[in-house]
């Protein structure tokens, strides 16, 4: 039991039984359990050493400064650098009959930002300015009339049996939700932003 938050106890269930420690107060990480608590750094280092092949983003908090659903603004929002450096280091390697991607990326990663903001044009756009998008799927959930629950959890339903895949997320409720913490392959990422400013 998390001795700090009965929130992560009850609502969140976020207690590492194997370590004995809260993922989400303590800033933990458990292979076991496939829950971590990661900045972009350690997001990219996780990606790499599953090693994953698929990877799902949420937009606002995580992949980019934005918030609350508003519309990313040129000059005002900016994006978590390490991830998108992988985000381009991936896509190059897609291109790339070798699958050399550069930065040490040795293999194709399938990506799908998936968020409740439902700008996609503007979030499309700040990708392209940033050399990344060609290959990024981009799933606005309010728009497409989904969750992100249940969009991560019918393309996991796609994947080759063992597909390792990464989601990364700053609110922890989508992390914990059954669906997802039933999808094997699955591991989950509770992002931690606290290098970006707005």
């Amino acid at each position: 039991m998390c001795p700090y938050s009965d929130e992560c106890n009850f609502s969140y269930r976020c207690f590492c039984p194997h370590s004995k420690k809260c993922i989400r107060c303590e800033d933990w990480s458990c292979d076991t359990c496939r829950l971590h608590r990661l900045d972009g750094a350690g997001l990219v280092d996780l990606v790499r050493r599953l090693p994953a092949t698929r990877l799902f983003l949420d937009f606002d908090q995580t992949l980019c400064s934005s918030k609350s659903g508003f519309p990313p603004v040129p000059g005002k929002h900016r994006l978590q650098e390490d991830v998108a450096e992988l985000l381009r280091c991936a896509q190059r390697a897609g291109e790339n009959e070798q699958g050399e991607g550069g930065g040490g990326w040795e293999r194709s990663l399938r990506v799908s930002i998936v968020s409740r903001n439902p700008h996609k044009k503007e979030i499309m756009e700040m990708l392209q300015r940033r050399g990344i998008g060609d290959r990024v799927e981009v799933c606005c959930v309010k728009v497409e009339r989904t969750t992100k629950v249940g969009k991560i959890a019918d393309d996991m339903r796609g994947e080759e049996r063992g597909a390792v895949a990464v989601y990364a997320d700053d609110d922890v409720r989508e992390l914990i939700d059954p669906t997802l913490t039933a999808c094997s392959g699955l591991h989950r990422v509770i992002f931690s932003f606290r290098e970006l400013t707005s």
